[in-house]
């Protein structure tokens, strides 16, 4: 009789690995080719904004930004010009970034939420594409220029810009 039930123990515990393994393979099959995140993605930073005498705002990210595989350097800029009348703004988004893992290309998206000290949204640019990042731990530049519309009367009571990233 006890020879009877280790069967059954021993039978049951080789279904069970043999269904461990097979959702395993299965799961591997699933992900293979993706990238493996090393940081949460999207990310996001709370950066501080400041004026220049001419009313422009910028908002330097002051500490690396990882994303996923990227990374995105302290030093990257995010720069809005005083609106027109009608509230068109240019901008100037420069940035430096590597990636430390890639299968084809990584690209950094950046979005930046324009907003008041008590988190008002005054303006969103983005998504906005960065460099194709092709090899591993080369560090890419670029500047992406553009407008947009922010509203002329809350420009001026802009403190921070939420940046978000994906990688």
């Amino acid at each position: 009789m006890s020879r009877t039930i280790s069967k059954l123990r021993v039978g049951v515990r080789a279904r069970r690995s043999a269904a461990v393994l097979f959702a395993a393979g299965v799961l591997t099959a699933m992900t293979a080719g993706l990238a493996s995140a090393s940081a949460p993605n999207p990310g996001f930073r709370t950066v501080a904004a400041g004026f220049d005498a001419s009313g422009n705002v910028t908002s330097v990210l002051p500490v690396n930004f990882a994303v996923g595989d990227c990374t995105l350097f302290n030093g990257s800029t995010i720069a809005v010009t005083k609106p027109t009348a009608n509230g068109v703004v240019f901008f100037n988004w420069h940035a430096q970034a590597f990636t430390a893992h890639t299968n084809n290309a990584d690209i950094w998206h950046g979005t930046f939420t324009f907003k008041t000290a008590f988190g008002t949204v005054i303006g969103t640019i983005g998504p906005l594409d960065g460099a194709r990042m092709t090899q591993i731990n080369h560090v890419y530049s670029w500047d992406v220029p553009g407008n947009a519309t922010f509203d002329p009367a809350l420009f001026g009571a802009i403190t921070q810009v939420v940046w978000r990233g994906e990688c």
